[in-house]
């Protein structure tokens, strides 16, 4: 049988220089310079295309490789040259059906097995059927697998058998490459986070499905002290969630993970993390926003990263909803929405973190009367001003609303605490990059807040409280404006400043360092 990359692979110059760890223009001047380097076998639109195994024999021939290429190097350029033939969502809805399936055989194969499943149908098995059958047979041990663990359907077969397939000896390929790469519970993680950053580098926008680290990072340590049940009412791929689940170092029983979603993909490709995760949650289709139900769940948490700005999100007994403590929201904008939903979720005390665009914080439609009621009941705790570029998709500014359901009806003597994180961090090449310890503060900060009203100091961060009564027309930003402090900064400011300054420009340093040295090695090979 075949050796594991023994596959019809064509690659690009970029693939090249990825594989060789060079840059594109450091090939391109081989090709040019090197009358051994292997011809095109393709001559396409985008560029010339190689044939992966003539240019691993060159590049170890000639000393730009010290061995033949590693099976991880080469997985999602198999990836790349299956994108002639399927959608970035057919591939990544197979490669998630094939980490579901290795993780239910090895858990299959554990004493303590929750997996049921006949041994023929373990890959240690399935791997070795002949060549031409090897498809069929992956199809139908996934529908198998499935019949016997309800909660496991649609996991795998949706991904292996809906799409056109490649040649047998690929896909085979494929799965090895994915298997070697998923020798155990922590690589399959680790490769649904390559998985992710592959497909994000193809196709940004997909990010507005998925949650950003940092963010994420940032309202799981908020939420992580308030209670056993967390809810996402937009719970998309799942990392939101998952993040609060898998920081949840605590004890407490019965943990309770929800999450609702109206993208059955997406969905599915939470199910799947959850499930390679081994993260007990309960997941369902359900449109949060029309669900009139969803304010029977009480949580003590809700987490909640939704889609901005979504238009006819409801008809009119839904803007008629008695769920609307605040005021009816516009039928074309869902974010105030998003917001009263969040609240209505909780139980009496229980805390919301929501993140919506920072022009929430000023809006000027008919919405800012509900910002206008919000701001003045007691439910608005603090908001966060977040920085541009949070998200590969977008460089729109955003703000995180927290939020505390009232125990009891409050109105006009509520103050909102804004914390300004803008300033923090540094732009990175796709996204705005946070210290760690940056976003622990601004965590701190906003917990001391949400559990006795304290404040915590911090050079760095402005914050400023806000009585309800000096915001007009819900304009939050307008009066946290006017009110910030225009002093000059202290001592211990400046210090401060200076010292992340001092490590700017150290990180510049070494970044400049590197691009000389890409260009030092480019007119070497050039020579």
């Amino acid at each position: 049988m075949s050796g594991p990359l023994d596959i019809d692979l064509l690659v690009s110059l970029t693939d090249i220089a990825e594989l060789a760890g060079k840059t594109p223009s450091a090939v391109s001047n081989w090709r040019k310079r090197y009358q051994t380097f292997p011809l095109p076998k393709v001559e396409s639109p985008s560029g010339a295309l190689f044939d992966f195994r003539e240019v691993e024999k060159w590049l170890v021939e000639t000393d730009r490789l010290d061995r033949p290429i590693q099976p991880s190097q080469v997985l999602w350029n198999v990836a790349n040259s299956l994108r002639d033939l399927w959608t970035l969502d057919q591939i990544s809805g197979f490669i998630f059906a094939a980490l579901v399936y290795f993780e239910a055989c090895h858990r299959a194969e554990s004493p303590q097995s929750d997996v049921r499943m006949n041994s023929t149908l373990l890959w240690k098995e399935l791997q070795w059927v002949p060549e031409d059958q090897f498809s069929a047979r992956l199809v139908g041990a996934a529908r198998s697998i499935e019949a016997e663990n309800p909660s496991l359907d649609s996991l795998m077969s949706v991904g292996f058998e809906q799409y056109p397939q490649p040649s047998e000896k690929v896909l085979l390929s494929l799965m090895r490459l994915l298997e070697m790469e998923a020798t155990d519970e922590g690589s399959r993680v680790e490769l649904i986070e390559s998985l992710n950053g592959w497909r994000s580098g193809v196709n940004r926008f997909l990010a507005e499905q998925s949650t950003p680290n940092d963010l994420a990072y940032l309202m799981a340590n908020i939420a992580l002290k308030h209670g056993r049940r967390v809810f996402d009412p937009a719970v998309g791929s799942g990392w939101l969630l998952l993040m609060v689940a898998v920081m949840d170092d605590s004890t407490a029983p019965n943990r309770e993970y929800i999450g609702f979603d109206t993208n059955e993909q997406a969905l599915r490709e939470c199910r799947s993390v959850f499930f390679i995760y081994n993260q007990p949650a309960d997941l369902r289709c359900v449109n949060s926003l029309r669900e009139k139900s969803v304010s029977e769940i009480e949580a003590d948490v809700v987490v909640l990263d939704p889609p901005f700005g979504v238009v006819q999100w409801g008809d009119a007994s839904v803007y008629q909803d008695p769920r609307w403590l605040y005021g009816p929201p516009s039928p074309n904008d869902s974010n105030f929405a998003w917001l009263q939903m969040a609240l209505m979720s909780l139980r009496p005390g229980g805390v919301a973190l929501v993140d919506l665009p920072l022009s929430t914080t000023f809006c000027e439609t008919k919405d800012k009367w509900i910002a206008q009621n919000l701001l003045q009941s007691g439910a608005v705790v603090a908001v966060v001003l977040l920085p541009p570029r949070m998200r590969r998709n977008t460089s729109v500014p955003l703000a995180l609303w927290v939020l505390r359901r009232p125990e009891q009806e409050m109105t006009g003597n509520a103050s909102i605490l804004v914390v300004d994180a803008s300033k923090l961090g540094r732009p990175g090449r796709e996204e705005h990059q946070f210290e760690e310890d940056e976003l622990l503060t601004v965590a701190q900060i906003v917990e001391s807040r949400l559990i006795d009203g304290s404040s915590v100091s911090n050079p760095l961060i402005t914050q400023v409280l806000i009585p309800g009564a000096a915001i007009e027309e819900g304009n939050l930003l307008g009066a946290f404006k006017r009110l910030q402090q225009t002093e000059a900064p202290g001592v211990e400011t400046l210090r401060e400043r200076s010292r992340v300054l001092r490590r700017t420009i150290s990180e510049s340093f070494v970044l400049a360092d590197q691009a000389i040295a890409e260009l030092i090695a480019i007119a070497e090979e050039s020579s």
